[in-house]
């Protein structure tokens, strides 16, 4: 937590990266959970008496050396609720709500139906890092994002977050994450009345050949 919020983090993943077509890297927590069932494609994140602002994610992965679509490339995806809370940390969620793992159809598409979530303050403040955070004149806020990790066989596993364009919380992430590569623009639907629609692709990278 220490190294997310003094920026080290991204820093490194910064660092690592091969591949200036692939999607950058983001910090992969709080709280993935890779063994919750694989569900289908369109992936149903939130029931339908989930709280909050309707929201579709669409789009496809995608080679990044040559922009082909991935078809069966696994996704997991798991997300706070509106309130900022993620299931593992709040009682009154269902086991494993707010989560999925969808498998890219034959064209690597993938459509995810979920909710907006809310940002949340990372931490307590009468922890060692909560006081430091202090001491530095440091605010904890995260701001609203949503988590998604790639997997397929020969290419590198990305874990990543998508944030929002126009979130007031976008400039003051504390763990410096909310880069222009992972803003998106959430429009009003064309076809679903109270939804918004996020367009996304995603490239991953092919292992090296060794």
């Amino acid at each position: 937590m220490l190294c997310d919020m003094m920026g080290l983090t991204m820093r490194a993943l910064d660092l690592a990266r091969t591949d200036g077509h692939a999607t950058p890297q983001n910090v992969t927590g709080p709280f993935p959970k890779d063994h919750v069932n694989e569900g289908s494609n369109p992936c149903y994140l939130a029931s339908e008496d989930e709280p909050g602002q309707r929201l579709e994610v669409r789009g496809r992965v995608l080679d990044a050396a040559t922009g082909r679509p991935i078809p069966g490339a696994m996704m997991i995806v798991w997300q706070p609720n509106q309130f900022g809370r993620y299931e593992n940390e709040d009682d009154s969620q269902s086991e494993d709500n707010l989560r999925g793992k969808l498998r890219c159809n034959a064209e690597g598409g993938f459509q995810i139906f979920t909710i907006r979530p809310g940002g949340y303050i990372i931490g307590r403040e009468d922890t060692e890092v909560g006081v430091l955070m202090k001491r530095l004149g440091r605010n904890r806020q995260r701001a609203p994002h949503i988590h998604y990790r790639v997997m397929h066989s020969g290419y590198r596993t990305l874990t990543s977050q998508l944030y929002f364009a126009g979130d007031p919380a976008n400039p003051v992430d504390c763990i410096f994450s909310t880069i222009d590569d992972h803003i998106v623009d959430a429009v009003p639907h064309p076809e679903r009345d109270g939804y918004q629609l996020i367009t996304l692709d995603i490239a991953i990278e092919a292992e090296p050949q060794q």
